[in-house]
């Protein structure tokens, strides 16, 4: 039987079936996969979480705005960090980024492309209390949102003045609109310049066996794409993969990387987790690793979801900077990686001087 519900989220759903009597799996297979088509082509999206969203008819425009993105450190350069005080620190979220615009019709979600996306429709009682114009930066995980900048607020653009600034902005903001009811669905990211705050924030992040930290300068304006003065560190690492073939009989897929020359390389199977769909071959999955054996598989892969945000191309295998040399897998119980590339930008920018920031 093929039955389905459909309508915008939120509001109450249309529902049928498309099969008045049993029919054979192929035969129903056809039958989904067309009304999804033809559902999808209109606009609709799916989500599994069962979570209220928001019916923004921009969804899949492009909004214009492009997100400032981190650079990776190694444990090395992270210490450099840590120890100045013209750096802030935060913990890194580990979730799907994500704008959101407070407009005129109410907020709208803008992802990694830049294009408009639809959002829970409950931050819309906290967000939409800021003034129209207001643009956050943040990490989207389930129905949570947690914010860590603010290149616009209003009719006023932040991203001139430093990272420090925009962040007391947006989170006395937000502390002024938050309400009881909202207070675990949107919360700003805690920021300290002090090293031993710092070192205590990273401690308790690993301890929670949690991604890792983001550190920028204090100072530092928000500026679109990488640059030397926005970086991360991650306690485990991460890769955008292309499925490259579901196996059969068992909730895995096989995955593969692009090289330099755009060729697939196989880098080993994932398990899907029972409460995430399998992801078809040809889609983007992200998966958690320790490290990649040199010329070979993952070590200890972890499913984490769907890439939707990205295309093919970020697939690349340049993501992978663990690597397990085959002369230290063979050394029985040596477990150290291989250095992570240094990001000589980043060593100058923490060398630089301090700007002063204008009151």
């Amino acid at each position: 039987m093929v039955n389905f519900k459909y309508g915008p989220r939120g509001k109450a759903l249309k529902g049928g079936t498309k099969t008045e009597t049993p029919v054979a799996l192929a035969a129903a297979t056809k039958i989904y996969e067309k009304l999804v088509a033809e559902k999808t082509s209109k606009g609709y999206t799916p989500d599994v979480s069962g979570a209220a969203y928001t019916d923004t008819a921009n969804a899949g425009r492009v909004s214009g705005w492009r997100p400032a993105l981190l650079t990776s450190v190694d444990e090395n350069q992270v210490q450099a960090l840590l120890d100045s005080g013209d750096w802030v620190a935060s913990e890194k979220k580990d979730g799907e980024r994500r704008a959101v615009e407070v407009t005129a019709d109410g907020i709208a979600g803008i992802n990694r492309k830049g294009l408009y996306v639809d959002v829970p429709s409950a931050w819309l009682a906290v967000l939409g209390k800021l003034p129209i114009g207001t643009i956050v930066d943040a990490e989207h995980i389930g129905d949570e949102l947690f914010v860590f900048d603010c290149p616009q607020f209003g009719q006023q653009d932040l991203r001139g003045i430093g990272y420090a600034r925009r962040h007391e902005w947006i989170r006395s903001a937000v502390a002024d609109v938050v309400g009881p009811d909202s207070k675990s669905l949107i919360t700003v990211l805690t920021i300290s310049s002090n090293p031993t705050v710092k070192r205590a924030l990273l401690a308790a992040v690993t301890k929670a066996n949690g991604e890792g930290i983001a550190l920028r300068r204090a100072d530092g304006p928000y500026e679109a794409g990488v640059t030397p003065g926005s970086v991360k560190f991650k306690l485990v690492e991460s890769a955008t993969c292309i499925v490259s073939k579901v196996n059969s009989g068992v909730r895995s897929v096989a995955l593969a990387l692009l090289d330099a020359k755009g060729a697939h390389v196989a880098v080993g199977n994932v398990t899907i987790p029972a409460n995430h769909a399998v992801p078809a071959a040809g889609e983007l999955a992200e998966v958690r690793y320790m490290h990649r054996f040199e010329g070979g598989m993952l070590y200890q892969p972890v499913y984490t979801g769907k890439r939707t945000d990205l295309e093919t191309s970020a697939a690349t295998l340049a993501q992978v900077t663990r690597i397990k040399l085959k002369s230290t897998v063979a050394a029985e119980g040596d477990d150290v990686d291989s250095d992570v590339v240094p990001v000589p930008e980043v060593l100058a920018a923490v060398a630089a001087p301090a700007r002063r920031m204008k009151p």
